[in-house]
């Protein structure tokens, strides 16, 4: 790789973890964002539902806490926390313009597999909606058994509405049938089943590298 000299100004790129509960992807992101830090790159972690208010309501939705909401409306409390944090003051895409690498712990991939009981044109308006202003993204797909996952899980003591291994299962298989449908992105998908460090590592050498070869074309 392409050794990085100072702070990379004026590229942005915005960087986003998924895949299913307890594969690790929290861990990973806040890594990346410590070694970038270290690197002097200006970076800001994001994860989703985010901590505003609208963020606050979509987590106790999605968490089972309010009674009577079917699929559809749960979609909508999703789709408006991220147009916010996408379109508000200081908000993601404010940012990317002003050269800040963005790292999102779970986007709008993970409300497609999660929430796929959606009506379909729901789901691609919001996916062409949500994209329309992000076109340098990076999604990186850490895949994991769902045994280890479960495991992971567990340990937390929490019991949220779409942490059911049937839901689990069919959420993996999902994943990998949106994920062909991203074409116009850059996917990874990592094996969760390494060791933190080394998935680190990898995850590191390859946004390091595309850092590097976009400043250098600029």
């Amino acid at each position: 790789f392409i050794y990085m000299y100072g702070k990379l100004k004026g590229y942005y790129m915005i960087i986003i973890f998924e895949g299913i509960d307890g594969c690790g992807k929290t861990t990973q992101a806040n890594l990346l964002k410590e070694r970038l830090k270290r690197e002097s790159i200006d970076c800001t972690y994001m994860s989703f539902p985010s901590n505003s208010r609208i963020g606050r309501i979509s987590n106790e939705v999605l968490s089972n806490k309010v009674e009577g909401i079917d699929e559809n409306q749960r979609f909508c409390f999703v789709i408006a926390d991220m147009l916010c944090e996408l379109y508000g003051q200081f908000g993601i895409v404010e940012k990317l313009n002003q050269g800040v690498c963005i790292i999102c712990d779970r986007f709008y991939l993970s409300t497609e597999v999660y929430q796929n009981k959606v009506n379909r044109d729901m789901l691609q308006a919001g996916r062409n909606v949500i994209f329309k202003d992000l076109n340098e993204a990076v999604i990186f797909f850490i895949d994991v058994s769902l045994e280890q996952a479960k495991g992971r899980i567990e340990t937390r003591g929490k019991n949220e509405l779409y942490e059911i291994d049937a839901i689990q299962q069919r959420v993996y298989n999902c994943y990998y049938e949106i994920l062909k449908e991203y074409r116009n992105l850059e996917k990874y998908i990592i094996d969760g089943n390494q060791s933190i460090k080394s998935i680190a590592e990898q995850i590191y050498g390859i946004v390091k590298y595309k850092l590097n070869y976009s400043n250098e074309k600029r």
